[in-house]
């Protein structure tokens, strides 16, 4: 879906239950790199986050050239979505699926996808990433990170889909 070597997207924001740092960091982040993205928000469970943090080893395979942020769900529930949207100048791509940011949720275990792709407001799939952006930038918004505030606003500057869909 994001194609090879190609730079139509330049932005990332990533959902998860669980959350596999060495994973992410040694082979899903290398591959959206090669591909032009470089802004990239992960929004995961805060009990996976707490974990991680807990974890010396995992704690170590941790990269610093993403934002993780803690999602806390208000409801004593969990923060379980597994959505993708994915920003370019002029393309957005949302991705809502079952699988988490592990080697099992992305590489091998039967996992189901929809993809919702669109450059202007009047594409079909417009309304859904419009919806997807509202969702994705409302939670980074009340996590409180200047980081991830600071990613968001970039997408919008960067972004003229994102704009556009506004």
């Amino acid at each position: 879906l994001l194609g090879k070597s190609c730079t139509i997207y330049h932005s990332a924001i990533i959902t998860s239950f669980t959350f596999d740092p060495y994973y992410f960091s040694n082979y899903y982040m290398p591959q959206m790199r090669s591909r032009g993205i470089r802004n990239v928000v992960v929004l995961i469970d805060s009990t996976q986050y707490d974990a991680i943090l807990e974890d010396t080893e995992a704690f170590k395979n941790l990269r610093q050239d993403f934002a993780l942020i803690r999602v806390k769900n208000k409801s004593n529930g969990v923060f379980h979505p597994k959505v993708s949207l994915f920003l370019g100048d002029k393309q957005a791509l949302a991705l809502v699926g079952s699988g988490n940011l592990t080697y099992s949720g992305m590489s091998h275990n039967k996992e189901l996808w929809g993809a919702f792709c669109a450059d202007d407001k009047n594409a079909e799939e417009a309304f859904i990433i419009k919806n997807v952006w509202h969702y994705l930038s409302g939670i980074i918004r009340s996590s409180n990170s200047k980081i991830a505030i600071q990613q968001l606003e970039w997408c919008k500057i960067y972004s003229a889909a994102i704009r556009d869909f506004e």
